[in-house]
């Protein structure tokens, strides 16, 4: 399971935030970092001062110790998108959306175009690009 969840984060460009050699887990037998903190670019850029508090004068019925973090607040934070969908022209937006996803190599108008799971997920990924 490690060199499968090792991989993903490898693929999605993720980032394991733990820090320091202080074990995540201690059951009094068995001591590990079994604990993950995994984030995006963005979510790293935000975070600082990940630690895992081992004080054993911290109160904690778990064989988990708590794990803490920092995070900076996001500069230029303005209003958040919002898009009114009664407003929306949607024979544009189709016609924007299939004009778009005709450069994908892995388009949803052919099954057999997409019978990969590698064409899919570039299908599927373009698409939400699209639409966001």
């Amino acid at each position: 399971r490690g060199e499968e969840l090792l991989a993903y984060i490898a693929k999605e460009n993720l980032i394991v935030e733990n820090s320091g050699d202080t074990p995540t887990f201690d059951n009094g037998r068995w001591q590990n970092s079994i604990d993950l903190t995994i984030t995006n670019q963005k979510g790293h850029d935000l975070l600082s001062n990940w630690q895992v508090m081992a004080d054993e004068n911290i109160v904690n019925s778990s064989d988990h110790h708590f794990i803490t973090f920092s995070c900076k607040p996001r500069s230029g934070l303005g209003k958040t998108k919002f898009r009114d969908i009664a407003k929306t022209d949607w024979e544009k937006f189709q016609e924007v959306l299939a004009e778009s996803m005709a450069t994908c190599s892995g388009t949803f108008d052919s099954v057999e175009r997409c019978a990969t799971p590698e064409n899919i997920d570039a299908a599927a990924k373009k698409l939400a690009d699209n639409i966001n």
